[in-house]
């Protein structure tokens, strides 16, 4: 019995470290997946972007109301087929808001998740709806828009993705090695 420890590789979609107030405009971003956010405003809803978190306001009856959006430069794309996973940890100010978390590859194609009730929590991405097509390793944009929410303040930080250790891969490899060989013998 061969017991193996491998730990996932961690990076940054978003460190939060550009200040940004202005809405419905592209800022270039450093240290991120991204290289140019846009928050994302309408019906009331306000937000921020500074010291490493976002201060959001969501409108309790409009949606979108606060948002984030995310894209390349000159139109480029990201590939995520390598990524296993992008979450961010959320603080709802006593209450609750919708989701609304999308990714567009470069043909206009989406994975989608809606949340109805997003409390205090890691929020992890997990696709609702996918269109048939859809392609990991062409991803054009994201966004992430919260609004219809009971609580009336949010603080969204450590927006991270994690990629499968190289070993994590090589040991499902070598175990499907050992049992085909097992199923010639």
């Amino acid at each position: 019995s061969v017991a193996c420890v491998s730990a996932a590789n961690a990076g940054v979609v978003d460190p939060f470290t550009t200040t940004q107030t202005p809405y419905n405009t592209f800022t270039n971003i450093t240290g991120g997946l991204f290289n140019q956010r846009e928050l994302l405003k309408s019906g009331g809803g306000s937000g921020s972007v500074a010291s490493g978190s976002v201060n959001f306001v969501p409108n309790s009856t409009n949606m979108p109301s606060f948002g984030l959006q995310y894209k390349q430069l000159n139109g480029s794309s990201i590939d995520l087929s390598g990524i296993a996973s992008i979450s961010f940890d959320i603080i709802a100010g006593g209450g609750s808001y919708k989701l609304e978390w999308n990714i567009t590859d470069s043909t206009g194609k989406a994975a989608e998740m809606v949340v109805a009730s997003v409390q205090t929590g890691t929020l992890t991405f997990l696709a609702t709806n996918t269109d048939v097509g859809f392609n990991w390793a062409s991803i054009e944009e994201m966004s992430v828009v919260f609004g219809q929410g009971s609580s009336s303040t949010g603080v969204l930080s450590n927006f991270n993705y994690t990629v499968p250790a190289p070993g994590a891969a090589a040991l499902i490899g070598l175990a499907g090695l050992v049992a085909s060989r097992r199923r010639r013998n």
